[in-house]
């Protein structure tokens, strides 16, 4: 009998590093990266590999770009996002949210409070990879410097476990190897143990959000939906997720839309 595949889900902006991440699992350059003249990923790509005999699939995500006001990303790489993972039958063991060094953009703490505390309601264990270090004397001591300690504490991140890594080889020096190569090995073991490390056992399997459903039919389907006012005090009495996603940078308006929008993607997606 074949064991069960367990599924992470890889989410970030685009050019966070997540294809490399998913061509140092597979051993081999499988999954486009963000400078590819065809563009970044799309929609979300599956690819299968093991750690020690266990068996894995990892889903390459949508980017996360941010949008106009720049702090939300694209509702479309939303809603994407989350039909994945409502479409995942056998459960998410784990998400891997992937950032870019050496900033952490204020985009993240609305990335990390959808998806972490809302959409999959604090269930799923979620872990941070921290990419582009290639260049440091000691890439976990990005982790360490108190400055990105305070980005993480002032956006209310606090990750399972972390990463601080390198997805590239860079150049071939000569005939010899690699200029990064023994960077690139260590980021290698790195990934595999805090997927290893951190996966669910029991994986989650999403169910319907009944906020967003509620949200939706307050705003969208009552007389004071003409009444700009009265709407917005609706919207304000719902529930406290609303108020998460507002503080993470989204506007109660663009909540509201984002609502609409995952309530057709669960009519259209969702079981049950």
């Amino acid at each position: 009998m074949l064991q069960a595949r367990n599924n992470v889900v890889l989410f970030g902006e685009s050019g966070a590093g997540k294809s490399s991440i998913v061509n140092m699992l597979m051993g081999e350059e499988v999954a486009r990266a963000a400078s590819d003249a065809r563009g970044v990923t799309l929609d979300s790509q599956a690819f299968d590999f093991s750690i020690q005999g266990v068996p894995y699939r990892i889903h390459d995500t949508a980017g996360l770009n941010e949008g106009e006001g720049g702090r939300v990303p694209s509702r479309d790489a939303i809603i994407k996002l989350y039909k994945l993972l409502a479409g995942l039958g056998a459960g998410v063991s784990l998400l891997v949210f992937c950032i870019r060094a050496p900033r952490i953009k204020e985009s993240a703490k609305f990335n990390w409070i959808l998806f972490h505390e809302i959409i999959c309601q604090k269930k799923v264990p979620i872990v941070i990879v921290i990419t582009g270090l290639e260049n440091e004397e000691n890439m976990d001591s990005w982790w360490d410097r108190e400055d990105n300690w305070d980005a993480f504490r002032k956006y209310e991140i606090q990750p399972a476990g972390h990463a601080c890594i390198t997805g590239t080889k860079g150049r071939l020096r000569g005939n010899e190897k690699y200029v990064f190569q023994d960077e690139y090995d260590e980021s290698v073991a790195k990934v595999k143990k805090l997927i290893q490390r951190h996966r669910k056992e029991l994986p989650w399997r999403l169910e319907k959000i009944e906020w967003f459903r509620n949200i939706y039919e307050t705003t969208y389907h009552s007389r004071c939906f003409r009444k700009p006012e009265k709407r917005m005090v609706l919207v304000d009495t719902v529930s406290q997720p609303v108020d998460r996603l507002t503080e993470g940078g989204m506007s109660k308006e663009d909540a509201t839309t984002l609502a609409e929008l995952l309530e057709s993607a669960q009519k259209m997606n969702l079981p049950g």
